[in-house]
């Protein structure tokens, strides 16, 4: 291996080893590859040249390179394609991130055994008939964020074998019907973040090994009932960002083996009882951030398989506990900045290890409340109208195996000794803004694993007690209003010593 990464480099270093196998050149200042840079490596197998300044490679730059596999030439300034068609042994190709217009025909024509090619992020808005000639075993194209206004189907016909493309960011404004035709194995497709305008019944029609389709923020507000009907092996939908009003019924009748669906930002009012019922393998939903009024109890019947489920900005939306009924395998909710002021409605998910009810007009917990949820490991109640601390008391006491509590942005005003007693396991305490003027001594002395506590923006002036569980690595006080007593003094001395001797912080 040779290894002249970020050297400032401005050429290709001299007097290679002619054994060298692994060439790492990336993160210099090299502009150009003369003809005999690389001259006399036969065995090399890859080549980094990322993260340069690369504008010119001369033709025939690589004909010694006869046994490279990999070549990398991201984040540099090219803006043609430079000449590999000698390279025979080529399996993947990384020319991401540069200037490039077009390709020529024939560039990749003797390169058989490419299995994958990085043509993302660059300025091609035309593919050649024949620029993917000889790439028979090619499995992975990337060709997002470029400037091309069609798919290119006829091209696509010389990668019949291609598995995953990436076309989103493009300039893509219709699908039309057997759009992929010529790319029958596809698994993975991806055509977002681009205005399309429409997409045709019948345009995947031709996919039946698709697992994967991505289509958000391509400014969909129509979506073909039928579109999905012969993708059966479908696991993942990404339809997020897109203004559609509407789910239908029957959108989904077809793929039953469906395992993640991303509907978030979208403009969807209703969701019709059922959408999403008895689909025996879904494991992930969000719906966030859509205007519902209400959501049917039956939303989400028999969902077995369910673990997460993201219902963010739903203010709009009337959460009730028949909602979340029989999600016996649900492991994250989250629920930021919805309209759920108790912890009634999710007491029966028993199987929650992850609660986010930030953003909530959340006021009070109770024992009762968190009785049922010994399962959570993380609990995030920030920004809430948490107050006093007869509004917590000593709730959090049932929870056993939490080790992760996020309070800050409340309206808390003092911490007892019983506030965290019981969660032995917890290791992140964040109590940042709050109201905070008086911390019991011994408050913190029952969390044996406490690895981070902030206290920061609070109203300190005294600091009564400082934690000396030997766990503790960060702890933040910054921007409260300290006196300047010698007490707050020692107890800061304390805690310096006890954190730098960990080469922590405070």
């Amino acid at each position: 291996q040779v290894l002249c990464d970020n050297r400032g480099l401005e050429r290709v270093p001299a007097n290679i080893p002619q054994d060298t196998t692994y060439l790492d050149l990336h993160g210099n200042a090299i502009d150009r590859i003369d003809r005999d840079d690389f001259l006399g490596l036969f065995k090399v197998q890859t080549i980094n040249l990322a993260s340069n300044k690369l504008t010119w490679i001369e033709q025939r730059a690589f004909d010694s390179t006869l046994a490279l596999k990999e070549l990398i030439l991201s984040d540099n300034k090219l803006t043609e394609f430079p000449q590999v068609h000698l390279l025979e042994q080529l399996e993947e190709i990384a020319a991401d991130k540069n200037s490039i217009a077009t390709l020529n025909d024939g560039t990749f024509a003797y390169s058989q055994k490419l299995a994958v090619l990085n043509l993302a992020n660059n300025n091609i808005a035309l593919l050649r008939k024949n620029v993917f000639l000889g790439l028979d075993n090619l499995t992975m194209l990337l060709l997002e964020n470029n400037r091309l206004a069609d798919v290119p189907k006829e091209q696509l016909e010389l990668t019949p074998k291609l598995q995953v493309l990436h076309l989103e960011g493009n300039h893509i404004t219709e699908i039309k019907d057997a759009a992929f035709s010529t790319v029958p194995l596809l698994k993975e497709l991806y055509l977002g973040k681009q205005k399309i305008t429409r997409i045709n019944s019948r345009a995947f029609q031709d996919l039946r090994y698709l697992t994967t389709l991505d289509l958000q923020d391509a400014g969909l507000d129509y979506f073909p009932t039928p579109l999905l009907l012969r993708l059966t092996p479908l696991q993942n939908l990404f339809l997020q960002g897109n203004p559609l009003t509407n789910i239908p019924l029957n959108m989904f009748e077809n793929n039953a083996d469906i395992r993640q669906l991303h509907l978030d930002n979208m403009q969807v009012h209703y969701l019709h009882s059922g959408t999403f019922a008895d689909f025996q393998h879904l494991e992930f939903i969000d719906l966030s951030n859509n205007p519902m009024q209400r959501m049917d109890p039956q939303t989400f019947k028999n969902l077995p398989s369910l673990t997460t489920l993201i219902l963010n900005g739903l203010n709009q939306t009337t959460i009730s506990a028949d909602l979340f009924y029989n999600l016996n395998s649900l492991e994250t909710l989250q629920l930021r900045g919805s309209t759920v002021a108790s912890l009634a409605p999710i007491s029966s998910l028993t199987s929650l290890s992850n609660v986010d009810l930030s953003d909530t007009p959340l006021r009070e917990l109770t024992v009762s409340d968190l009785t049922s949820l010994r399962g959570l490991q993380s609990l995030t109640l920030c920004n809430t109208q948490l107050s006093l601390e007869t509004a917590i008391g000593d709730a959090f006491s049932s929870l056993s195996n939490l080790e992760e509590l996020g309070l800050s942005g409340n309206m808390i005003s003092s911490i007892s000794n019983k506030t965290f007693a019981g969660i032995h396991k917890l290791q992140t305490l964040n109590l940042s803004r709050n109201q905070i003027q008086t911390v019991e001594a011994g408050a913190f002395e029952n969390l044996p694993a406490l690895r981070v506590l902030d206290l920061t923006n609070n109203r300190l002036h005294v600091l009564l007690a400082v934690p000396r569980t030997l766990t503790l690595h960060h702890l933040f006080l910054g921007h409260n209003p300290w006196e300047c007593t010698c007490w707050n003094r020692y107890l800061i001395q304390v805690s310096l010593f006890v954190l730098y001797s960990k080469s922590e912080t405070i």
